[in-house]
């Protein structure tokens, strides 16, 4: 039998007779036990299924059960996972007291299957890193001397370009406000930034870079909350949104959805996700409504066939109940 333990990410007990195949969970506050306790990670195979013959008191914290491909109870940490079979999530134990010491916002992997990621930390295990850092796969590097502040969104180009962007305003030293580029070996601005926090990033096929958030101006163009680098200038997305955008996505046409907490999106009635073609904005229906203390969208995907999924706060999407989560196929909710 398979339990639900959302008090996995606590410090509780578990009482392992591996031996009998059984689990025996108990919570309750460490003070109150006189039973010494020891990692999980002790009582693991490397497969994370329970060692034969494990006994005793052990803290689940920072580990989640779930079952292997043969079907018995297994537990990973609470962390990146690397993805070994079919039907098996085995978990790297290199990031293993190695990672950052703040939580991480943003990461993408670039073509030779380096990781890059970004977030609120100044060091990765032993290396002082701020805000950005590399994984090649067994150590961790710098990039530069980093950024200033924190970083909210990555992105790779085609060319290999990275592009963060957040709440900073320094680049390896340059002035760089709230975006800038990584080549490979050194920082650079992108003219002069973005005026307030950057939350979202993406790329199309011609290596145009577009940029969602919380701003006003791009460069010295005015851009409400969505702005485009060409690689020389910026330039507003028509009249942009009437608040925050959160999630972009580019389809195979050279369409740009956006989500966020907006209601508005160039001027016209667009609950929480619209449309940009090229040279307009336009609603998906009558959009999302219903969410709790107010409506947004934090998510978007694409699948092959070109729906959209929307993930956010919400209840309906077009009218229709969705909780969460929703569908577009291009015409309908």
């Amino acid at each position: 039998m398979i339990f639900s333990l959302p008090f996995l990410q606590t410090t509780c007990r578990l009482g392992l007779r591996a031996a009998l195949g059984a689990l025996l969970f108990a919570h309750a506050p460490a003070a109150a036990e006189n039973l010494t306790t020891h990692s999980l990670r002790e009582a693991l195979t490397a497969t994370g299924t329970l060692r034969p013959g494990v006994q005793g008191s052990f803290s689940t914290a920072g580990f989640e059960l779930h079952l292997d491909a043969a079907g018995r109870p297994s537990f990973r940490p609470a962390g990146l996972r690397k993805v070994l079979g079919a039907g098996d999530a085995n978990w790297s134990t290199a990031f293993n007291g190695n990672g950052p010491d703040g939580p991480t916002s943003a990461m993408v992997i670039d073509a030779q299957g380096n990781l890059y990621v970004g977030g609120s930390f100044t060091h990765v295990g032993s290396v002082a890193a701020n805000y950005v850092a590399k994984w090649n796969g067994t150590t961790w590097s710098t990039l530069g001397t980093g950024l200033e502040f924190n970083v909210l969104a990555m992105v790779m180009d085609a060319s290999g370009n990275l592009y963060v962007g957040g709440s900073f305003t320094k680049a390896g030293g340059v002035n760089a406000t709230h975006v800038a580029r990584w080549n490979g070996t050194t920082w650079s601005a992108l003219g002069d930034g973005i005026s307030n926090d950057v939350r979202v990033l993406a790329t199309d096929g011609a290596n145009n870079l577009y940029v969602g958030g919380y701003f006003d101006t791009a460069g010295s163009v005015s851009a409400s909350n969505i702005a485009k680098w060409n690689g020389t200038t910026w330039s507003a997305l028509g009249d942009g949104t009437n608040d925050t955008v959160q999630a972009l996505a580019l389809d195979g046409n050279g369409n740009m959805y956006a989500a966020g907490s907006f209601t508005m999106a160039g001027g016209n009635a667009a609950a929480g996700v619209a449309r940009w073609n090229g040279t307009a904005w336009s609603a998906l229906g009558s959009g999302l409504a219903g969410g709790v203390g107010f409506t947004y969208a934090r998510a978007l995907a694409l699948d092959g066939t070109g729906n959209l999924y929307v993930g956010g706060g919400f209840a309906t999407a077009g009218g229709v109940a969705a909780k969460n989560v929703a569908r577009w196929n291009g015409t309908t909710w």
